[in-house]
This record gives structure tokens, sequence and C-alpha cells, in this order.
């Protein structure tokens, strides 16, 4: 059952990406007080995963601090400001894709998840093939054993026929 362990490794890895992704909603993303979160100016995520935004709150953090929000977008760097302490949206989604695509990461179990179901799959193909192909050779044989033996019915039709020809010019004459 190696295939299903393995396809289900693939999906366990996309789920875990897909929450570390909706996860970044709710992240701390600067140093502010108030906002510095993509939650905190009203962004969300959806039952379907998708972002949604809600612009009266947009607006409401824009209007308190603008410069709050920039931050969460484009942060200052100086000594109090590192990536650290205020990682910023861009940031934040470079964490998440070096993390992906680092070796044992979620994209490289994935990749070696479906390696392996392909693996599994291409077994089971050519298993299919070898008992098609032995099924076949048993039904050639049986095909040409049945035609043998219709070949020897017709040949004593014809020759029972010959007989009663025979028999009946007889006993014509």
């Amino acid at each position: 059952m190696q295939s299903a362990s393995s396809m289900s490794g693939a999906t366990t890895g996309l789920r875990e990406l897909e929450r570390e992704l909706q996860a970044l909603v709710g992240k701390v993303l600067t140093s502010h007080g108030s906002i510095n979160k993509l939650s905190d100016i009203g962004i969300g995520s959806t039952r379907d995963g998708l972002l949604s935004l809600d612009m009266a709150k947009l607006e409401k953090a824009l209007a308190t601090d603008a410069g709050a929000v920039e931050a969460i977008f484009n942060p200052r760097r100086d000594a109090t400001h590192t990536e650290a302490t205020d990682p910023g949206i861009a940031f934040a989604l470079d964490a998440i894709r070096d993390k992906a695509i680092a070796t044992d990461g979620v994209i490289d179990r994935v990749s070696k998840s479906l390696a392996a179901k392909t693996e599994a799959l291409v077994e089971q193909l050519e298993k299919i093939e070898e008992r098609e192909d032995a099924y076949a050779a048993r039904l050639e044989k049986q095909f040409g054993g049945l035609d043998a033996k219709l070949a020897a019915l017709k040949a004593t039709q014809t020759y029972l026929e010959q007989q009663i020809e025979m028999w009946t010019n007889q006993n014509k004459n």
C-alpha cells in the first residue's frame, strides 16, 4: 500500500503549505502596536482559501496610521526594525517559499511522493499488461484448438453429406 501512503503524503504536504499561507493573514509582520497583521487592514481568507478584502477596515487602518499599513508591505530597516522584528509581507512570503523548496520541504516531499506513486502505477500497469498478454495467448490457443475442431467437423460433415448422397442415389436405382 505504498501508493496510498504516497498520495496521502502529497495531500498532507500541500495542506501544510495551504495552512501556512492561510496563517499569513494573522501573522505579525511589523512591530507596530495595533496595525501589524494583514487581518488588521481588512485582508482575510475565505472558506475556499482565497483572500478577501474588507474595504471599510482598510480605509479605517489607512486613516488611523497609513505608515503602519505601508510598513506591512514595505517595512523600515534600521537598528530597531530588522527582518526578525519587522519581516513585512515579502520576507514572510520568502520564508514560506524557502521552507517549501528546501531539501525535505513540502515541495520536495510532494515530488518524492508523486514519484513513488508514479513508480507504483508503472509497476501495476506492467503487471496488468503481463496478465493481458497471458490471457490473449490463452485465448489464441483456445481459438486455434476450436478452429482445428471446426475444420475436423466440417470434413466429417462433407464426408457424411457425400455418403448420404451416394446412399440416396443407390436407393433410386
